[in-house]
């Protein structure tokens, strides 16, 4: 039996997933929330300090309410509460995410797979510019506190039917205690890392990220969010030999709606990203992929991908 801080003792419930560092469970003394418990070799003083530093440093909103179901939706899942068991840390309390209502990321960024999602509305441009919209703001409230997510990922980015936006598996994330140690990130997702850390791919665990590198991988969701394919992986090859691949192309600043570039817009169904977007996004996306191989600083902030997307939406809102 696992008891909390405060001394409230918790049984858990059912289990809703397994990784390798730990389980999932139901919590149902506090159903709000959910449990992680570490497997015990996962216990170690580098992950136990990990998360008693996040417990203490939250970022601030971390959930909405939802207009569609009218309860609290987590916008980001952070450890809330330590949980403990005869006196040593075995895990931690996050807000529970209701997954029955709620799709990866990449369901809507897949043309294909976005026309599976059963929440019975067309899933336009203006709900793609939406949800760009909320993982934007995520974003910001993380890098306002000097947290870096360092693999915003297909798992770990969760949208709701009412097009909220929830980032998960927080701990696994690079942030720096009070103590100005570092706590590192060692994931990362082919397609979605920043070039300038493709030759740290052996020492991520030991490699101090930037928000830049974030800023790589957010305006990559994006532009598959409102173009339903990836920057660096769809397009027809117009450059010499055979076509490289999607981090070759990162490397070298060559996306899908450069100018002059080698991938372009010419396959069947695919839309010309200068032609649906306006030409200030196609300046931030340009700052993102090209100026952002040699000055990774150039890239558009989180804020500014949110004030760019607003203008974009206007008087456009979600009916529901």
């Amino acid at each position: 039996m696992s008891y909390t801080a405060n001394g409230q003792h918790l049984v858990p419930g059912q289990q809703l997933g397994t990784g390798g560092e730990g389980t999932v469970f139901r919590v149902p003394q506090r159903p709000e929330m959910v449990a992680k418990v570490f497997r015990p070799d996962k216990r170690t003083p580098e992950r136990i300090a990990k998360i008693r530093a996040m417990v203490a440093h939250k970022p601030e909103p971390r959930a909405t309410k939802s207009k569609v179901y009218g309860v609290e939706i987590p916008t980001i899942a952070w450890p809330e509460e330590i949980l403990y068991e005869n006196g040593s840390v075995v895990g931690f309390l996050m807000r529970a995410l209701d997954h029955a209502h709620t799709v990866s990321i990449w369901k809507l960024e897949s043309r294909a797979e976005s026309k599976e999602l059963a929440w019975g509305i067309p899933i336009g441009l203006g709900i793609r510019s939406y949800i760009a919209m909320n993982l934007a703001f995520s974003v910001s409230r993380l890098h306002a506190i000097d947290v870096v997510i360092g693999d915003i990922n297909h798992s770990n980015a969760m949208v709701s039917k009412s097009l909220i936006v929830s980032i998960i598996d927080c701990d696994s994330m690079q942030i720096r205690d009070t103590l100005g140690r570092y706590h590192y990130c060692e994931a990362f997702t082919p397609g979605f890392l920043a070039p300038e850390l493709h030759a740290s791919l052996n020492k991520l665990g030991s490699t101090v990220r930037t928000p830049y590198s974030d800023l790589f991988t957010l305006a990559v969701h994006i532009y598959s969010l409102l173009l339903e394919c990836h920057p660096f992986q769809n397009g027809k090859y117009h450059g010499p030999g055979d076509k490289p691949g999607g981090d070759a192309l990162a490397r070298s600043g060559q996306w899908r709606g450069r100018v002059g570039g080698v991938l372009r817009a010419t396959e069947k169904g695919q839309q010309d990203p200068a032609v649906l977007l306006p030409s200030s996004m196609m300046v931030l996306f340009r700052r993102a992929f090209e100026a952002g191989v040699s000055k990774p600083h150039e890239r558009p902030s989180a804020v500014e991908w949110q004030r760019e997307l607003r203008t974009f939406l206007g008087d456009w809102r979600p009916a529901a």
